[in-house]
């Protein structure tokens, strides 16, 4: 029960995170994506959800576990990324700034 709310908290804390970013967030610099690049940004940003309708399986505690475990790194990094990513942000394929700190240094779409 406590590492499901742990989860639950961290996805709030993420998704207010990014509201509050989308808020104030950097004009494009340069020009607007494509239709053919919102597309594919906006299918990327869902893909993901996708396996959630699945279901849970509670049936094997290992498995349960496990994921658990990955949700909560996810989590958190995630959290850490938008954090670097700031003012930056956006979906769509448009230059916003460049942000090379963080977990940014070393992977180009942490989130």
């Amino acid at each position: 029960m406590g590492v499901y709310c742990l989860e639950q908290s961290l996805t709030v804390a993420f998704l207010a995170l990014a509201v509050v970013l989308f808020l104030i967030r950097e004009p494009v610099a340069g020009k607007h994506s494509s239709i053919v690049g919102a597309l594919v940004a906006l299918a990327g940003t869902f893909a993901f959800s996708v396996p959630a309708l699945g279901g849970v399986r509670e049936d094997v505690p290992l498995l349960l576990g496990l994921s658990s475990v990955l949700v909560v790194a996810g989590s958190a990094l995630a959290i850490v990324s938008l954090v670097h990513l700031g003012r930056c942000i956006g979906v769509m394929p448009e230059a916003r700034g460049l942000v090379t700190s963080g977990p940014y240094r070393w992977v180009r779409h942490p989130v």
